[in-house]
């Protein structure tokens, strides 16, 4: 387990996977922590040596809180920070913390979300979007083999995978009665060879999807 791979955590599980920390848009730096390390309600601060992208940023120049937990069984994604979270996996990490069979609904806002998802464990689930929200990231059996499973505690750096979460990009394990509307889902590995999937399904409950481009 490297700096260079991220876990993604649903309910008391975890999902190992290989990600990019860091990515440009435009003229933005995008910097994206690992999952499941903030704490609702905590603040923070991020530091950054000069070699980096050309300037030094200390400990009191960069700060930022995150929001408490919602608190009833629906919540809100948006990627400007109005909403419950800015990431989708967010919004499932905390929709799995819920009583396995309560109905919740997760309702995504507009624009592309560039991240690998995780999801286990959860019945009743709705996740839906009025407004086209883009999920999209690159994942294939070269990146992560097989179809994914997740493991039952979170990998340290430097020890071994035992098992890796999979060339989807989104990992689905033991839902049942789960529906996705309005969302575009891609993988987007590209024209490079290498097997490569949207969702895996892993569960013999029932998906929904609903107005959908996979």
């Amino acid at each position: 387990f490297t700096t260079f791979m991220d876990a993604l955590r649903s309910g008391d599980r975890w999902r190992a996977v290989h990600y990019t920390p860091l990515r440009i848009e435009g003229k933005s730096l995008i910097i994206k922590p690992h999952s499941a390390t903030l704490e609702y309600g905590g603040s923070y601060y991020l530091t950054m040596d000069e070699s980096v992208a050309g300037k030094a940023i200390a400990e009191d120049e960069w700060t930022f809180s995150v929001k408490a937990a919602p608190s009833g069984t629906s919540a809100t994604v948006s990627k400007d920070g109005s909403g419950d979270f800015c990431t989708l996996q967010g919004a499932l990490t905390w929709a799995s913390s819920l009583a396995k069979d309560t109905e919740a609904r997760i309702s995504v806002g507009k624009g592309t979300y560039n991240e690998l998802l995780f999801l286990r464990g959860k019945n009743n689930l709705t996740v839906s979007s009025t407004e086209g929200a883009v999920i999209a990231y690159p994942n294939n059996e070269s990146y992560c083999s097989g179809s994914g499973s997740s493991a039952t505690s979170r990998p340290s750096v430097g020890s071994s995978v035992g098992k890796t979460g999979g060339r989807g990009l989104w990992l689905i394990e033991s839902c049942d009665n789960l529906t996705l509307e309005g969302l575009t889902i891609e993988n987007t590995f590209g024209e490079l060879k290498g097997q490569a999937e949207c969702i895996y399904f892993n569960s013999s409950g029932l998906l929904t999807i609903e107005g959908c481009t996979l």
